[in-house]
């Protein structure tokens, strides 16, 4: 694996008998992604980046569509999410692009193509 490269985590809790989650990771971005078990079709997603600094929650959702949000780690037990509407989608998709080479590919270009997507509100 290259340096910085995402990775998926293996094993992790499935919470919903219609969606399967699945996690991908590294220093900068933590990925959450949920399939439809019917049809296979990506249906959330929940990205967390800059997560040692300045961590910044982007989520979509189909028929929802996007919000984005400041993650407030000062509740360690539970960090609470806050508005935040700036999103740099560029750098953003950028570094995710270039850090997301080496998971499945299906849903690194999905994940790409909704960030490019993203319109500020």
């Amino acid at each position: 694996m290259k340096k910085d490269q995402m990775y998926e985590i293996k094993k992790i809790t499935q919470d919903s008998r219609e969606n399967i989650r699945r996690h991908f990771a590294n220093k900068f971005f933590d990925l959450y992604i949920w399939i439809s078990k019917a049809d296979n079709e990506i249906v959330s997603f929940q990205l967390c980046y800059d997560i040692n600094y300045n961590e910044k929650n982007l989520i979509w959702e189909k028929g929802r569509g996007y919000s984005h949000k400041n993650v407030d780690a000062r509740w360690i037990q539970t960090p609470i999410l806050t508005p935040d509407g700036i999103f740099d989608k560029k750098s953003v998709a950028v570094k995710f692009k270039e850090e997301s080479m080496e998971i499945d590919k299906r849903i690194s270009g999905f994940i790409y193509k909704k960030l490019i997507e993203y319109e500020q509100k």
